[in-house]
């Protein structure tokens, strides 16, 4: 009897051993991954400090404006114009410089 219990003695040493270094080892992926998004996520709020202090110094230029919102509605007649020639359903339409909105003819302008 004392034989057996010598025998596993020895089997669970190792196993103990095993499972301290795979905790181990889980413990520095999980910090590598924490290392990593933390990079990234301090990366994304340094870009975002730099995009910010960009719009503070740019001035609002009306003239600037006025000739993107003219050149804008432009190219909206123009597209307006070749897709009529594909299809009589389909309409374009600028809701403001940004945006613009496909409108559906033949569903009640929607």
């Amino acid at each position: 009897m004392m034989w057996f219990c010598e025998v596993g003695l020895h089997i669970r040493t190792p196993l103990k051993v095993d499972l301290q270094i795979r905790q181990k080892h889980s413990t520095r992926t999980s910090h590598r991954g924490r290392n990593k998004n933390k990079n990234k996520l301090e990366g994304a709020r340094a870009q975002l400090e730099q995009w910010q202090k960009l719009a503070e110094v740019m001035p609002a230029n009306s003239l600037r404006d006025f000739a993107l919102q003219t050149m804008f509605d432009l190219l909206i007649t123009i597209a307006n114009r070749q897709l009529s020639d594909i299809t009589s359903r389909y309409a374009l339409r600028a809701v403001d410089l940004k945006d613009m909105v496909v409108i559906d003819l033949w569903n009640a302008g929607e």
